[in-house]
């Protein structure tokens, strides 16, 4: 420390890196998870932001919240497996709780990835495009689909995290009889929008090789895979095929890390799905492939690459694994898919100017964490603002900080109102007048906040559209609206659907003759209700219902009604038409 006790920025680094929580950082005893130029700045002339650094990354589906055999097993695998940045499919609820168990402080609730490292949007925070979007970048902007990992205290790498539709299942087809020219037309129509929409939106950072990881559950096979070497080796691989969704990855510059380092399908065919539901119990008739896969580009080394689907080395004496989680019981896989987990090497990149807030939902009376990447030596300001405002109009702030100082600071939420604010960094010249930097988007709730769900006309012409809105959602990434017949009490029997967009509140016009929204089945002339439901989950939050007749030739409109309605941003959604089925 100083003299006026302040922490020097050696200091401040390593606790912001090294021990953001010392009850919850694991401890590390193998010489493959003791690697990180993070982990050893001890003395200024040691630290070289150039230097080349090792990392683990993981994708893992942890299966529906990752609590169907327990969460604390998940949890236990992601430890085990010494991962450092994990990208997570099918969290359900259960993100921040995995987090936690797994010692991991930062989250991005929009892209389901998990950090020991600062995690940062690559855009504001929220999806401000208007139109459709796709399954695969659900809840984000088309070029912002990346977040920014500060791996060191002044470099980033870009991490995105995906899941791909499950139904109908490409190698399904081939059992069915049909051609290979077919097979790959069909996959081009069920997942071909989704990973060019992935493709796309990661163009410029591959153009430009920046370190990139792109994991996932693609929910297709590899065209690495389905070779005149392995016809024969499973019952679906009956002629070499060339999957449209992988071969388009790699057309894009993207590296399949497990082929890359195993390049032999025959001799480690590296199948992902399934271990089991779960290990060691089999699922009949279940066709077995490898759909869940670390992409990196190619400035990244690829040093090893491995399937995982058991821990043996997990138990209640074992070292790396925190009090918290131990147990006596026998340790069972928790997924029905296996993790992928990557060592790599790789460079980083200067980091640019970033801020970030801890959850983008605070209830009034939590603090609001705040978290940046500003350039060495520089002193900022940030402030919150109403969202959409200038920083000029600034409710609160702290102004003219040091970098050595902190990085990390709390504000109140006691003195602000319900509803969407922004964190603003600014370069630090007198108050106010700083250059913004970024800015990110977070919403204050009051405690027991309801989700609400209406429609804009209870009466609908068969011929016309429904207007559904909502406010106080959760803001989960797959947060979704599902449509039934009104006396249908089954969840699953929606026949058409569409997401939020991970927006708080919002609306969204669908016309009665959308066959992509209304997959199953177009409406009718009666009863209907609508579904507010949890983040790809059946777990409902709100509902309201509609009528469709056959003409109208005058719809009446409710004043309250309107004016709830013109309260709530006027964005469009994205249906999809499928949601959460077996392969995941």
């Amino acid at each position: 420390m100083d003299s006026e006790g302040n922490k020097n920025w050696y200091e401040v680094i390593q606790s912001f890196f090294v021990s953001v929580d010392n009850k919850r950082v694991r401890s590390r005893t193998s010489t493959d998870t003791q690697r990180h130029t993070t982990d050893t700045l001890n003395e200024r002339d040691e630290y070289d932001p150039e230097a080349t650094m090792q990392l683990r990354i993981m994708t893992f589906n942890v299966w529906y919240g990752g609590d169907q055999v327990n969460i604390e097993d998940t949890a236990r695998a992601i430890v085990e497996c010494g991962a450092d940045i994990v990208g997570i499919q099918e969290p359900d609820a259960n993100l921040y709780a995995i987090a936690e168990l797994a010692g991991m402080p930062y989250v991005d609730d929009r892209r389901y990835i998990i950090s020991r490292f600062p995690l940062f949007n690559s855009g504001r925070g929220m999806r401000t495009a208007h139109g459709s979007g796709e399954y695969s970048i659900s809840g984000l902007d088309p070029d912002c689909i990346h977040a920014w990992v500060l791996v060191k205290p002044d470099r980033m790498i870009a991490f995105s995290n995906t899941h791909l539709p499950s139904d109908p299942y490409g190698p399904d087809f081939v059992v069915a009889g049909k051609t290979a020219d077919e097979i790959v037309k069909l996959e081009e129509e069920i997942r071909g929008d989704d990973v060019n929409a992935l493709v796309s939106g990661l163009e410029p950072l591959v153009r430009e090789n920046i370190p990139l990881f792109v994991t996932g559950d693609f929910n297709t096979p590899s065209h690495l895979d389905y070779t005149p070497e392995t016809v024969g080796s499973q019952p679906q691989i009956q002629f070499p095929i060339e999957w449209p969704i992988t071969k388009k990855m790699e057309d894009a510059g993207l590296q399949d890390s497990y082929r890359l380092v195993n390049p032999s399908p025959t001799a480690l065919p590296g199948i992902t799905h399934t271990p089991g539901q779960p290990a060691p119990v089999p699922v009949t008739n279940e066709l077995m492939d490898r759909i869940d896969f670390i992409w990196t580009t190619p400035c990244i080394e690829v040093v090893s690459c491995e399937v995982v689907d058991d821990l043996p080395s997990i138990s209640s004496d074992n070292a790396r694994i925190d009090d918290h989680l131990k147990s006596d019981t026998p340790y069972t896989w928790p997924s029905d898919h296996s993790a992928v987990v990557a060592t790599v090497r790789l460079t980083p990149i200067e980091a640019v100017p970033m801020i970030a807030v801890t959850r983008r939902r605070v209830m009034i009376g939590e603090d609001i964490n705040v978290y940046l990447s500003v350039p060495v030596g520089d002193s900022w300001s940030v402030v919150l603002v109403l969202a959409h405002r200038p920083a000029s109009e600034a409710i609160t702030g702290l102004y003219n900080e040091k970098l050595s100082y902190r990085r990390k600071i709390r504000f109140g939420s006691y003195t602000l109102s319900p509803g969407e604010y922004e964190a603003v960094l600014l370069s630090s010249k007198s108050e106010g007048e700083g250059e913004e930097l970024a800015r990110v988007v977070f919403a204050v709730v009051a405690p027991h906040v309801v989700p609400r769900l209406w429609v804009h006309t209870p009466v609908v012409p068969l011929n016309g559209e429904v207007i559904l809105c909502w406010e106080h959602t959760p803001g989960n990434r797959m947060d979704w609206v599902a449509i039934y017949e009104a006396s249908n009490v089954d969840l699953g029997g929606f026949i058409g659907n569409f997401y939020t967009g991970a927006k708080f509140s919002g609306k969204f016009s669908v016309s009665l003759k959308d066959s992509k929204v209304f997959s199953k089945q177009l409406p009718t002339v009666g009863e209907y209700k609508a579904i507010l439901l949890r983040n790809d989950e059946f777990v409902a939050l709100a509902e309201t219902r509609f009528t469709v007749v056959s003409s109208m030739k005058e719809i009446v409109v409710d004043k309250e009604s309107s004016t709830a309605i013109n309260s709530v941003s006027n964005i469009s959604m994205f249906p999809k038409n499928s949601i959460n089925s077996h392969h995941g």
